[in-house]
């Protein structure tokens, strides 16, 4: 790597005991709070003690906040060359470091001169930066269109994956998936629960794209038909060791029909089901009964195993939908040439390791920089 010759002598970043006397710093704070100030004062820290600025790596989440970082770090460097009192100003903000006019020159002259190796960007585009320089190793498009999510393209593109999945796919599979999905209702259009899954869920599933994860939910039994009817008699038998109180016997009678109506989401947040389920011994300041307790505890487990199956089957229901879209969303992108900034991370996380050892050495020697 080139070192700049500006007069001062630079640090060796891999010397022992260079992290101990100037450590990585997390610095949290709200908008407006002063951040940009911290970090432009942190870069600066960093070139007086001789580290190379283009190994220093500051990332923010805008481009304007990118921008006004490297603004200041600038500015502030040449007002303190040309006024005595903003240079007392900066040597006090880095830590009492005492600084000369001569000092602040030879800084501001090394980062003027090598402004094109600085890395100062939003840290999309220095996850771009890094993947552009592996373009054939990640297989991207020759001139991408680099968008977000809900750029109209983006959006675009989702809702023509859609529409080629209802064309093309397995129409009554597809039909199975959505009713798992919702309940085995229909009450919501069919391209209208694909756009729900996808826009809440697609990045999830990015993620995470093997179907074991999406499996790992296990079912709880659940009571066959001769044991459920037993236990709703029994359930019936018990409305005599209730206590004389019109909301217990609401509550009951509530219970009762939405067992009766297999209603098990229903019953088990409701009534003295879910005083019951949340382990409270009483109902209303009165203790609940010994035989309401048993008649009511094989339906809470038979309730909580239906509904634990229900939301299984719905996961796996969601990936498959999910793995549906991908395929032809992905197709869409490819032959558009459009990325999105989440296929960057997703790449370099993915595929960037596969190339094996020494991959951070040809990362900096493709960057020309190395990042400390």
């Amino acid at each position: 790597m080139n070192q700049p010759h500006d007069g001062y002598v630079h640090q060796d970043e891999t010397a022992p005991g260079w992290g101990d006397r100037h450590p990585h710093l997390t610095i949290r704070a709200s908008a407006g709070s002063g951040k940009t100030y911290q970090l432009s004062t942190r870069y600066l820290f960093l070139v007086r003690h001789g580290f190379d600025p283009s190994h220093i790596l500051a990332t923010t989440f805008t481009r304007k906040a990118a921008g006004e970082v490297l603004g200041r770090v600038i500015t502030r460097l040449a007002d303190a060359v040309v006024d005595e009192g903003k240079r007392a100003e900066l040597s006090a903000s880095l830590q009492g470091t005492a600084l000369s006019e001569n000092d602040c020159r030879a800084m501001l002259r090394t980062l003027t001169g090598s402004l094109h190796r600085l890395s100062i960007s939003t840290i999309d585009g220095f996850f771009n930066r890094i993947a552009q320089s592996f373009r054939h190793e990640l297989d991207l498009p020759p001139e991408p269109k680099l968008i977000d999510e809900k750029h109209p393209v983006a959006v675009r593109l989702r809702q023509d994956a859609i529409e080629a999945m209802l064309a093309d796919d397995d129409l009554p599979a597809l039909v199975t998936l959505l009713r798992q999905l919702h309940h085995d209702t229909a009450a919501r259009s069919v391209t209208e629960v694909i756009d729900s899954a996808v826009t809440n869920l697609y990045e999830v599933y990015r993620e995470a794209p093997d179907r074991g994860v999406w499996s790992r939910l296990k079912p709880l039994s659940v009571m066959d038909e001769d044991s459920l009817q037993s236990a709703v008699s029994a359930l019936a038998g018990v409305v005599d060791d209730l206590p004389s109180d019109k909301r217990w016997l609401k509550a009951f009678a509530a219970n009762r029909e939405a067992v009766l109506a297999r209603n098990w989401e229903g019953f088990i947040k409701t009534g003295l089901a879910g005083k019951l389920r949340d382990g409270s011994e009483t109902y209303y300041n009165k203790p609940f009964p010994g035989p309401v307790v048993s008649a009511y505890e094989p339906l809470l487990g038979h309730a909580a195993g239906v509904l634990i199956q229900r939301v299984a089957k719905q996961t796996k229901a969601t990936h498959d939908l999910l793995r549906r879209f991908d395929e032809h969303y992905s197709a869409l992108r490819r032959r558009q040439g459009v990325l999105l900034f989440s296929d960057l991370t997703h790449k370099l996380s993915r595929e960037l390791p596969e190339l094996g050892d020494g991959l951070m050495e040809d990362v900096y020697y493709r960057l020309d920089g190395r990042v400390t």
